[in-house]
């Protein structure tokens, strides 16, 4: 799984409008976000290639009420915690520099699919680090001082 943060739109994104400053004009929340993928990893760490060689197959995602944009420039951290233990930690993410910057590629590359981005959808940010296997961990949570936080128990 990965931690990453996850926004929603207030709008429909027109791919012939995108820029910077209207997909952050076009986000209602920020969401911190517990990413599943459904493989195994058959190699050994790390595993961001063997991830990406597997298409970065997605089984879903573990998401809270998000909350409302931040002041830019506001700076944040993001947390990946197994069973109560730091796993991952990132700091010094400034809003929104640090969470938008592959958006406006994603929404082109859908556009050429024909894929508009919707009102209400939930986009996930870039990926700070390799997903990391939850082997037999139980409880999964990430942490954002900024956006909150979300947990997962896995049985």
């Amino acid at each position: 799984m990965e931690a990453k943060f996850g926004i929603k739109f207030n709008r429909d994104l027109h791919p012939k409008k995108v820029n910077f400053e209207y997909i952050l004009a076009s986000i209602d929340t920020i969401h911190p976000i517990i990413e599943i993928h459904n493989l195994i990893f058959y190699g050994n760490a790390p595993y961001g290639a063997e991830h990406i060689s597997n298409n970065a197959i997605n089984a879903g995602v573990v998401c809270v009420t998000g909350i409302d944009k931040p002041k830019f420039g506001e700076i944040t951290d993001l947390k990946l915690i197994y069973d109560k233990i730091i796993i991952n930690k990132w700091t010094n993410k400034i809003w929104p520099i640090h969470m938008l910057s592959a958006i406006e590629w994603f929404v082109m590359v859908q556009a050429k699919m024909n894929n508009q981005i919707k009102k209400g959808n939930l986009i996930l940010t870039v990926a700070y680090g390799p997903p990391i296997p939850i082997v037999d961990k139980k409880l999964l949570e990430v942490n954002s001082t900024l956006f909150g936080k979300v947990s997962a128990i896995f049985k």
